[in-house]
């Protein structure tokens, strides 16, 4: 299945990101949480994870330009069975979750947010 990878939002004022080095290319495999590209924004330099095993089969923007966060960077086949149709029922469980336990409103503007919810629920099992 081929899915699009962005840059994912590193903060509440980040809204932008420079390519300082792909770490993979077009054709090469990345494996799950494994880094594909170093970005820059004005607070930090970081590496991004895949979020699933992937194929990187083109790539939108290259080292040195500037990217939104959430804007689609390369498009990949997905390798690992990962179904990104159920992301959106996954999060809204999970907003519903959230909110019970006292999380804000506005956490439902992103992922990340609920990603992070998830890994401190997680380690209260």
């Amino acid at each position: 299945m081929k899915y699009h990878l962005s840059i994912p939002k590193m903060g509440e004022s980040v809204s932008e990101a420079t390519i300082v080095h792909w770490l993979k290319k077009v054709g090469d495999i990345v494996e799950k949480d494994q880094p594909f590209i170093e970005v820059s924004t004005d607070k930090v330099e970081s590496e991004i994870p895949a979020p699933f095993k992937c194929k990187i089969l083109s790539i939108s923007y290259q080292k040195d330009q500037t990217v939104p966060v959430n804007i689609p960077i390369a498009e990949v086949e997905i390798l690992d069975g990962f179904v990104p149709s159920k992301l959106e029922e996954i999060k809204e469980n999970l907003i519903k979750l959230a909110k019970e336990d006292g999380y804000d409103e506005g956490m439902e503007e992103t992922l990340e947010a609920v990603k992070d919810y998830v890994e401190k629920r997680l380690k209260h099992l």
